[in-house]
């Protein structure tokens, strides 16, 4: 038993002497800046010592070494190319894997600890997620940005963290998306909201998931939480927009209005957030409402399109109003009321018109205005310019 023991130990020894001397001959290396040279080394010493962490960790600084030199000499030369291309991943990999063996592993002198290393790894990896983004490859762009943010949320003394983060989970939500992976978006944007980013994009995401589970507690405290955050004035009023929106999903007219009134004072002369107003007001039939802040706007900008566009839908959907109206009143065979109907309703889609045509006269490449407008026209039996048919006819061809 001794004999087995003894034989144990020496080979325990020899392994630890054979795995700090390759530690000690790659640090030598690195030291006279023979990066490669050191790859070599440390990849012969991990061969033979797969379960120690200090291999790991050296190997992790010499292939952080490696990309941070190829990448200057990428600089000088724009068509040259990598040779060594993940060298960055293998990094980072190391870096993991070292404390996966050893959570209190130091590293030699000069060299980076394992948390240091994945902060520095965190933004190359973002940019190549990027890259992979920008010419659609959904799962690699996904699977990098997975491990840019890991190791970016790392960075606790970072000032812009929370900024970052909440960047960074929008857009890895939005490739779920686009990757049509509902699961991953929604639990994205959860941990997203989870940030304290002071940018409403998550907040607004998860608003809209609630939204569409038709839960409303939990949408309209994503949004007083959001504010708790978003500091800014000019990214509050998105957040503000969104508060009508959820005031008319909930009937709740009061806050509505005031909010409304709110946002006026605020942003009052802002012509593109009256018109964002006014979407919400016109889509909860805040009719009247909507017309008193729109003609506000269009005094001071007469041919902003978004301004005469919601105008023209004020009265349109007040129009589509007086229409169900008359067909129930004419299913009741309540004739005398209604063909008081009816000329209400022909009154409004006149209205309509008239202020869709003038935005069209604006900015004649608005499909949803473009769609109205012609469908005002026919049933107003006016002429209809080609132009805007064509337009039409080429919505529903595409």
């Amino acid at each position: 038993k001794k004999t087995i023991l003894f034989s144990l130990l020496f080979v325990f020894f020899s392994l630890t002497v054979s795995s700090q001397q390759c530690v000690q001959d790659v640090w030598m290396t690195l030291q006279s800046k023979q990066v490669p040279k050191a790859k070599k080394l440390v990849d012969e010493c991990l061969a033979n010592n797969a379960n120690s962490a200090d291999v790991w960790l050296i190997r992790a600084n010499v292939y952080l070494q490696l990309f941070n030199q190829e990448q200057e000499k990428l600089k000088g030369n724009p068509n040259a190319t990598s040779r060594f291309p993940d060298a960055i991943f293998i990094a980072n990999e190391s870096f993991y894997k070292a404390l996966e063996l050893d959570a209190n592993v130091t590293p030699k002198t000069g060299l980076f600890d394992c948390k240091t290393g994945q902060i520095l790894c965190a933004e190359p990896i973002y940019n190549i997620a990027m890259k992979e983004s920008a010419t659609n490859n959904l799962p690699k762009a996904i699977e990098y940005l997975n491990i840019a943010i890991r190791n970016f949320k790392l960075d606790e003394k970072s000032k812009v963290l929370a900024f970052n983060l909440g960047v960074f989970y929008g857009q890895l939500a939005d490739m779920y998306l686009q990757a049509n992976d509902m699961d991953n978006y929604r639990k994205t944007v959860i941990e997203g909201s989870k940030s304290k980013t002071p940018l409403p994009d998550i907040y607004l995401k998860l608003y809209d998931l609630y939204k569409e589970e038709n839960d409303t507690v939990n949408a309209g405290k994503t949004l007083k939480n959001s504010l708790l955050y978003v500091k800014e004035d000019t990214l509050q009023r998105e957040i503000y927009i969104t508060y009508l929106d959820y005031y008319s999903m909930t009937n709740e007219i009061d806050k509505l209005e005031s909010t409304c009134d709110t946002m006026l004072k605020r942003y009052g002369n802002d012509p593109d957030v009256i018109t964002s107003i006014a979407i919400i007001l016109n889509n909860a039939g805040q009719f009247l409402k909507a017309e008193e802040l729109l003609n506000k706007g269009l005094q001071n900008y007469p041919n902003h399109f978004g301004l005469n566009s919601q105008m023209a839908y004020r009265y349109f959907y007040e129009g589509i109003y007086f229409q169900d109206k008359e067909t129930e009143l004419l299913t009741a065979k309540k004739y005398t009321e209604m063909t008081a109907m009816a000329d209400k309703k022909k009154e409004c889609f006149t209205l309509a018109h008239d202020w869709s045509e003038k935005a069209y006269n604006i900015n004649n490449h608005d499909r949803e205005n473009n769609i109205m407008l012609l469908r005002l026209k026919t049933q107003l039996a006016k002429e209809i310019d080609p132009a805007l048919k064509e337009k039409v006819d080429s919505y529903r061809k595409n």
